[in-house]
């Protein structure tokens, strides 16, 4: 990708479990990786006190090489451990951008007033994305930007358009999404905008 675009993307990785990587495996493979960013789960990561341990050296690692972090949360509860991880020191810095999940392949019409529940778990402290499942993310997208926060959109969680049909492509998905927010006053953020709320410039 770097070969076909440079920095006109800004590329972030996904650390995922899916019920077969531990904590340790997952560090390995984004250490060796060293992605411009990385996107990495509380939940799978901090698993116990062992784990908090070793995911605390390595996020200051990571953060102190330059990588860009956040932090996914999928449930409100995911929420309240983050702020007590920041609280406690074992995520580094002060500021850092959360994603919200809001829906599951198997609940794919998760309302989109289940984002009102995330943002006040949050407080405020951190500028956050959403993700949607199901035909309702367009709607679920919608409310997130209404409410100062960003879109993340794209087969990774789901490929039905508004009208219940299924995407010929991920483009079709970003292109109705980008079409939707503009018509509502929201300004499309650049890979030069993105790098700079991630590093909290």
């Amino acid at each position: 990708i770097k070969a076909a675009v440079g920095s006109r993307m800004l590329t972030q990785i996904r650390s995922e479990a899916a019920g077969i990587y531990a904590p340790d495996y997952q560090m390995r493979s984004i250490g060796a990786l060293a992605p411009e960013g990385v996107s990495i789960a509380i939940r799978e990561l901090f698993v116990d006190e062992i784990t908090t341990e070793r995911a605390a050296r390595f996020l200051a690692t990571i953060s102190e090489a330059g990588t860009l972090v956040q932090y996914i949360l999928y449930d409100p509860g995911d929420v309240e451990r983050y702020r007590k991880l920041l609280a406690s020191g074992a995520i580094p810095g002060k500021r850092h951008w959360v994603l919200f999940v809001l829906g599951r392949y198997t609940d794919p019409d998760a309302a989109p007033a289940s984002i009102d529940a995330y943002i006040d778990a949050l407080g405020g402290e951190a500028p956050w994305m959403a993700c949607a499942f199901g035909k309702l993310a367009f709607d679920t997208l919608g409310k997130a930007a209404a409410h100062g926060g960003h879109c993340r959109i794209g087969f990774e969680n789901g490929w039905l358009m508004p009208d219940g049909t299924v995407a010929p492509d991920n483009a079709a998905l970003v292109t109705k999404l980008v079409s939707q927010l503009r018509s509502r006053g929201h300004r499309i953020a650049t890979p030069d905008d993105a790098r700079a709320l991630f590093k909290g410039d």
